[in-house]
């Protein structure tokens, strides 16, 4: 029996390439010129929640996730436009590595629309506002568990 299957892959992997060659990690050439910070690329899930009054505004979070990580930022790719300055994004990474999660302060650098119903959002990190779900993180306590299990969502 003859098969096709390998006379298709060459055509798969030049296209794959190209899509890679055509596009960058992160942005164009002349932003990555304007950058003070080098960025490394991760595809990490993430907790991200407007700030309010000092505190999570709870109505206002969304699962996002990372495309690019530096020492004072983040590039998030969301869904939906975000539309406050002020956030709190929380990640979650193996219990066993991480014990606990850790959250950040944030502010809004730029928000695009990149196409698809998606968004990139760059994030300037501030401070580290803690680990754990304890005080005014206590709400954030379930949403927070599912950055590390496997679990369906429940909404």
């Amino acid at each position: 029996m003859f098969t096709f299957a390998p006379k298709q892959t060459p055509h798969v992997q030049s296209r794959l390439r190209r899509i890679v060659d055509l596009t960058v990690p992160n942005f164009s050439p002349e932003l990555e010129r304007d950058r003070i910070e080098c960025r490394s690329n991760r595809v990490i899930p993430a907790l991200l929640c407007a700030w309010k009054n000092d505190e999570p505004a709870m109505n206002e979070h969304a699962f996002v996730l990372t495309k690019d990580i530096s020492s004072e930022g983040v590039g998030l790719v969301l869904n939906s436009p975000f539309r406050d300055q002020e956030l709190l994004l929380g990640f979650w990474l193996d219990p066993e590595v991480m014990a606990e999660p850790w959250l950040f302060r944030g502010n809004v650098q730029h928000l695009r629309k990149w196409g698809g119903g998606f968004w990139t959002l760059g994030v300037q990190l501030t401070d580290f506002a803690g680990s754990g779900t304890r005080g005014k993180f206590a709400p954030l306590a379930p949403p927070l568990t599912r950055l590390h299990t496997s679990e369906p969502a429940t909404n």
